[in-house]
């Protein structure tokens, strides 16, 4: 889980919102903002830039921890993608179902479909699509952005490639990593799943019209 419901409850606080004042300005229910900042639930992207933009935070900080009264006051959204930012794009390699056993016996990407985002919005080295192969919570089509690690931090969420299958722990719950490959899962995308088709490169499309759109409001 990523720190955005600890984080919203922190901007409520700060701006002196009721969680149904704060809903009312993301379109959303006053029970999506309990369940967000109780982390039963986390924001789907759109919304999550939406509430970025609108209280000038850049997205790493709002999802990767706890922000402080002083670093809210900071920040300076225009800022963070000013300067011509908003019209460069980074991309990264998608590790999809139909591509899982070459990355895992290769561990090549070069040849792999890219996912294309506003640089600003986009974080890892790596976009692994989750799988039957992989043990995990997160729903089947859940993309994941990762960047390799060496080894893992306590409070880090990470992908464990061991052989063929892979799993999805805790830092402090990991023992030993010889052997395997170490992926730090930094943002996930789960509504790829919302997305109406059975083809992953056209629900990949459509998800990155719609934050190329949010990136220009």
């Amino acid at each position: 889980m990523s720190c955005i419901g600890k984080n919203i409850r922190k901007i409520r606080t700060i701006k002196g919102f009721s969680q149904t004042a704060f809903a009312n300005l993301f379109d959303l229910t006053r029970a999506s903002i309990s369940a967000y900042e109780e982390e039963r639930a986390e924001p789907k992207m759109d919304t999550t830039l939406e509430i970025a933009k609108y209280f000038n935070i850049p997205i790493e900080p709002l999802l990767s921890h706890e922000i402080t009264v002083n670093e809210f006051a900071r920040f300076n959204f225009q800022q963070a993608i000013g300067g011509g930012v908003e019209n460069s794009t980074t991309e990264l390699p998608i590790v999809a179902p139909q591509q899982w056993e070459q990355f895992v016996r290769e561990g090549k990407t070069d040849e792999f479909q890219k996912l294309s985002f506003p640089a600003q919005f986009l974080q890892g080295e790596i976009a692994v699509v989750v799988n039957e192969k992989i043990n995990s919570n997160f729903h089947s089509g859940t993309i994941l952005l990762c960047k390799k690690e060496s080894k893992p931090s306590e409070n880090g969420v990470y992908l464990i490639f061991d052989k063929e299958r892979a799993s999805i722990k805790n830092g402090n719950a990991i023992s030993s990593v010889r052997g395997k490959q170490l992926y730090q899962i930094l943002q996930t995308i789960q509504e790829i799943n919302s997305v109406s088709s059975n083809s992953v490169e056209e629900r990949l499309s459509q998800l990155e019209a719609k934050v190329a759109q949010l990136s220009k409001k």
